[in-house]
């Protein structure tokens, strides 16, 4: 960027220019000259310009001082500081060295400022303390701060004063709206920037308010870029040159950027979309179709509201399946299971056998899946599937194992039965594939609507002793495939007035001539030249690939095993107390109540807290709506929450999630129960669903007293308060206008509103409090969701997810509605972070809790409470990593330990020698509740057992070792007698004896010219050559 900050101002030319970095500035003579030449005439007694720089950056204290001194620059300083400050933001970090300098001046500045307010976002755990009174020390600091702050402000001029007191009113006080308002007065003042912008102001505001101190000062790199741009943005001469090309590439590589590179950054993996969507209506309606999280943006309220995505669709689906079984089958199930006379009796009838001897709840279960079974065919059909219709169809699943019992029995059923397609030259070659669990024709996930029967006359009811007979399971499985082959239909490919072109074409050739070309298109008919480039294609496509679940697993059944025990070692070892980690959850719905009960939340949360383990909360939440169990639950079935395991895992499995070995998939069921994550977990949905309910219904009462006062809530121009109410609603998928005529009407449940919207809205609540981490969801990048790769991320989707939907919330709410949200928020963060300090604290070693109750690393303490927490989001990688540089590792060792357990393992076999033993034996099954059972039994036996491990593994390398060089030093043997045989055989000199042999001389020169008839050698005494072969 050139620079001529000679003649006044600063000016910008073209914006295409040469990186570099800070190594090169300290190299760059006229960059030294001017440092030397400000700093001196400032007073500045370092001549290290760059800690002068950061000084302000980190340091709200030195920010204001800066702010006061450059009013008093001189011409000459004003340039100089213009063009060093200048120069400074737009260098690269460069070296390691330049990295430990930028932590060192930055943690100095942050530990040295006064105003600092993280220490009453973290304020140490006490047994005794209240709830209300920790709230009350919040809440009292943050007035102290901004006490604090307008006292300073004094120095700053009644003109300032007056402009931040107008633009950020009682929020003015918080650091990063301080930090932005001192910056942007240096840089007014220098000449960096033309106009002071208040929506900057406003902006960095609320995002420092909702982060707390710590946050906030982490976010400086970001606040810091956005305030360069705005800056620039201000500039004339630069928006002129710069030009729309440039600015739309840079963001495409912006988010091409964001949607792989997560979770070092926030984005999620439809942010390859952002900026397309803004030009191309297809492409909004993809990255809409892909995740709900598309369309919200921070610093944008919703206007209208935002239909479901394909998880959320996929849901309702499988919820509507799931609850029409389960009415289809309830006169069978009575008492909770349907015994196996029940279930072979309805399956014969099912598969066209007589209803004789049959009771009346057998007929009228059969018929109600009969009908069942017709539904699903016919929304497949409407869906442009194309379905197969078979009579008395049911779910056909062979049971490997009675064929393989029974093969030869099998074979002579086929043959004598006459099954069409089967020959006695092929029966044995058609057995051989059902057996063949690789064999998609015959798998148990082939009953797919798409698929025709590969034995179309076949009567199932004489193949019955080979067929699985289990009715709840079969089914299961058969709904779980057609809910997402159907969802997958209507929401990716080409639909059914589309049939004649979808003839022959694969599921992604039909997405691409959706999507993809329609995509293209539009961006070239604006872009005029450039559409989508090659990059682009494949991210789209492979995120469809993705979030479809069309994934490979690995082929052997070997190393898929493996892979997945190696993936519940690591869980088993590493997660026993994850519930703990989970508590913090319960209490994000505060950040969605009213600020009125925030505090009485907050109270109630902390006294009720063990109550959440137990059924306690069903009552509570039976009291507050008069529902019984059976209703609460069948409320979130519908949109498919609180779904009992065995589903979960029938969800996984077709989703291409989880774990996919049966055996591993019982021992990991087994240990979430056991560890309390799945009733907990339960639980959250439970009470996050009632609070979805909840607001929803606050929300359109509040909006209908608007109305009865005289306000059209509906029109556009209403004041803020309404649009939020508004835009909470329309964000949870809510129509305003269909809710107010639903309250009007008597709110009933039995309404379509109320289980087509509200029940829908609680549900999408639901999962931005218990959120969710598949692929089907769209909010992880498409690596972590790679089943041949995803144990090098393992443990790492949930801290993804958290950011890209929790913080990214709480963020776009207190931007949207600050008065409303940031007591929200800061009720989350206070209570959030003070609950993980104290399981940290009882988790932990004797010796780590005593440097906790000493209060020597309470600043550890509290980086690793928001750790705990999540609300460092993508900086939690960059404080690990520097945390690993801190122990002597090398940058890419470092970089390796952020790849989960894996990595860690990786880094340990070859940086620190660990063996395979030593390694497994670091993964033995609740390792990590190591500190606390040995503190309530006195037992500690996985340290010894690893110190045998790596014993064992030194004494197995010791042999190795003993082993590869005997094996060594035989080769290097049996080289030498090699060697020497050979040469003995080939090489050896002397004379030869035997009989003479004419023509031959012992002395080679003797023999005789046939030219000359005289011996070379007297040729040679002529020629005197006799006295060089001498020599």
């Amino acid at each position: 960027m050139a620079i001529n900050y000679y003649s006044g101002p600063v000016t910008y030319g073209n914006p295409s220019y040469k990186s570099y970095s800070l190594n090169d500035l300290e190299k760059d003579e006229k960059f030294q000259e001017v440092s030397e030449r400000f700093l001196e005439s400032v007073g500045e007694k370092s001549d290290d310009v760059f800690e002068y720089l950061r000084d302000s950056d980190f340091n709200l204290f030195s920010g204001m001082n800066r702010a006061i001194q450059s009013g008093k620059f001189n011409d000459q300083q004003k340039r100089d500081y213009a063009y060093l400050r200048n120069k400074f933001d737009n260098a690269d970090i460069g070296s390691l060295r330049q990295y430990i300098e930028l932590v060192k001046d930055s943690a100095t500045d942050i530990a040295t400022d006064p105003t600092l307010i993280a220490a009453a976002l973290a304020t140490p755990f006490t047994g005794g303390a209240s709830l209300a009174g920790r709230q009350a020390l919040v809440q009292g600091t943050l007035q102290g701060t901004k006490a604090i702050a307008k006292n300073n402000l004094k120095d700053v001029g009644k003109k300032q004063v007056y402009k931040a007191a107008g633009i950020t009113g009682a929020e003015v006080g918080t650091w990063a709206g301080l930090d932005n308002h001192f910056r942007q007065n240096v840089e007014l003042n220098t000449g960096l920037r033309q106009m002071y912008s208040n929506p900057e102001l406003v902006g960095s505001t609320i995002l420092g308010t909702i982060t707390g101190g710590l946050f906030g000062g982490a976010l400086q790199k970001s606040v810091l870029h956005n305030s360069r741009l705005n800056r620039l943005y201000s500039n004339d001469e630069y928006r002129k040159d710069a030009g729309s090309d440039f600015v739309f590439n840079a963001r495409r590589r912006r988010d091409r950027y964001l949607s792989s590179k997560a979770p070092l950054v926030t984005g999620g993996p439809t942010a390859i979309l952002n900026t397309m969507a803004e030009i191309s209506p297809t492409a909004k309606e993809l990255g809409e179709t892909f995740s709900t999280e598309f369309s919200k943006r921070i610093g944008k309220r919703t206007r209208k509201r935002i239909k479901n995505d394909y998880f959320q669709n996929l849901q309702n689906k499988r919820g509507q399946f799931l609850l029409d079984f389960n009415e289809s089958i309830q006169s069978i199930r009575t008492t909770g299971i349907v015994t196996p006379e029940d279930e072979i009796a309805v399956i014969r009838i099912l598969r066209g056998g007589s209803t004789q001897g049959a009771t009346d709840q057998q007929k009228e279960v059969a018929s109600n899946l009969r009908k069942f079974f017709d539904n699903i065919l016919s929304e497949a059909d409407e869906a442009g599937l194309n379905p197969s219709r078979v009579e008395n169809y049911f779910p056909r699943s062979w049971n490997r194992k009675a064929i393989e019992d029974n093969k030869s029995q099998f074979r002579r059923d086929l043959l004598n039965e006459n099954v069409e397609g089967i020959t006695e030259a092929n029966v044995d070659e058609v057995i051989e594939g059902m057996l063949n669990k690789q064999d998609e024709l015959f798998s148990s996930h082939s009953l797919l609507l798409t698929q025709a029967r590969t034995f179309k006359n076949m009567n199932d009811n004489k193949f019955e002793k080979y067929l699985t007979n289990d009715l709840v399971p079969v089914t299961t499985n058969y709904l779980m495939n057609a809910a997402k082959t159907i969802q997958h239909k209507k929401d990716f490919l080409l639909s059914a007035t589309d049939d004649l072109f979808t003839k022959g074409m694969s599921n992604e050739e039909q997405f691409t001539k959706r999507f993809i070309e329609p995509i293209d298109r539009e961006l070239r008919n604006v872009r005029k030249v450039k559409g989508l480039t090659g990059k682009d294609r494949k991210a789209i496509t492979n995120l469809y690939k993705s979030v479809t679940g069309q994934v490979d697993y690995y082929d052997s059944s070997i190393v898929q095993g493996i892979y997945d025990g190696t993936k519940l070692a690591n869980a088993m070892a590493y997660l026993p107390l994850a519930t703990l980690s989970s508590l913090s959850e319960a209490f994000i719905t505060l950040g969605r109540t009213s600020t009125k009960s925030s505090i009485k939340g907050m109270q109630e949360g902390v006294a009720n807290a063990h109550k959440i383990f137990t059924t306690d909360m069903t009552n509570m939440l039976k009291e507050k709506h008069n529902m019984s169990p059976n209703k609460i639950t069948k409320e979130m079935n519908q949109v498919f929450i609180a779904v009992d395991e065995a589903m979960e895992d029938i969800t996984n499995r077709i989703s291409g999630e989880g774990l996919q070995n049966e055996f591993f998939k019982k021992g990991a069921r087994g240990f979430y129960r056991l560890n309390l994550l799945i009733p907990w977990t339960k639980t959250v949905q439970l009470a996050a669903f009632s609070t979805g309910k909840d607001l929803i219904r606050d929300n359109l009462i509040k909006l209908n007293n608007f109305n009865k006062q005289g306000i059209n809530v509906l029109a556009e121009d209403v004041p803020i308060r309404i649009q939020n109410l508004k835009a909470e609603l329309f964000d949870l998928g809510v129509e305003v206008e269909d809710g107010l005529r639903w309250l009007n009407t008597g709110a009933k449940e039995s309404d379509n509103f109320y289980n087509e919207q509200l029940i829908n809205g609680a549900g999408r609540f639901t999962n931005t409090i218990i959120l969710p981490t598949s692929r089907e969801a769209a909010r992880v990048p498409t690596y972590m969701t790679n089943p041949k790769a995803d144990i090098l991320t393992q443990f790492l989707r949930y801290p993804t997810v958290f950011t890209n939907t929790v913080l990214k919330n709480f963020a776009r709410d207190a931007i949207n509605n600050p008065v409303v949200s940031l007591p929200r928020t800061a009720a989350f963060i206070a209570i959030s972070t003070n609950i993980a300090k104290a399981t940290n604290y009882w988790r932990t070693s004797e010796e780590y809790r005593e440097q906790i109750t000493s209060g020597k690393n309470d600043y550890k303490n509290t980086l690793e409470s928001f750790q705990r927490v999540g609300l460092l989001g993508p900086l939690e990688y960059g404080v690990r990593f520097a945390e690993a540089l801190r122990f002597g590792q090398s940058p890419a060792v470092a970089a390796l330990s952020l790849a989960g357990p894996v990595g860690g393992d990786i880094v340990g076999t070859f940086r620190y020698n660990r063996g395979i033993g030593e390694t497994i034996a670091r993964k033995l099954p609740f390792i990590g509740s190591k500190n606390l059972i040995e503190r309530y039994t006195g037992i500690n036996f996985y340290d010894p057992i690893a110190d045998a491990a790596k014993e064992r593994d030194k004494k197995r390398r010791e042999i190795f070792s003993k082993a590869s060089e005997a094996i060594l030093n035989e080769q290097d043997e049996k080289k030498k007698k090699f060697q020497s045989s050979f040469r003995s055989s080939f090489v050896t000199g002397g004379l030869v004896s035997g009989p003479e042999v004419s023509d031959t001389k012992e002395d080679p020169a003797d023999r005789v010219d046939p030219f000359t008839g005289q011996p070379y050698s007297a040729q040679m005494e002529e020629l005197g050559l006799d006295v060089f072969q001498e020599r």
